[in-house]
């Protein structure tokens, strides 16, 4: 899986940037075991843009593979690395529900 990251608009954030990715890095191959399932198909590549107009924390867009952090909340909370990864997890947990929706409970492991 590729990650790719733009902090165009915040160049201060590539030191945080670049946690963000390691730490998806480490944790999407985990999470992509947790929904194995003939349903699930993992992303190829996830963007990471920061963006100095969002005034939220972060948010998913998976139809376009994007994560959009804001500049001025990451600024303020250089060590919140977690944050970006709770908008993947909760991408994965809606995941984990539309699996467990279409009644594919046998290759759903989560544990």
């Amino acid at each position: 899986m590729k990650i790719t990251l733009d902090y165009s608009r915040a160049p201060d954030l590539a030191n945080f940037a670049q946690r963000v990715k390691a730490t998806l890095e480490d944790w999407f191959p985990r999470v992509v075991r947790l929904l194995n399932s003939p349903n699930y198909s993992p992303p190829k590549e996830i963007k990471i843009f920061f963006d100095p107009n969002y005034k939220g924390v972060a948010m998913a867009d998976w139809g376009k593979n994007l994560i959009t952090g804001s500049v001025d909340y990451y600024r303020r909370n250089p060590n919140d690395v977690g944050s970006m990864y709770g908008t993947r997890n909760g991408s994965y947990n809606s995941a984990l529900s539309k699996i467990r929706s279409v009644g594919d409970r046998r290759n759903c492991r989560l544990g």
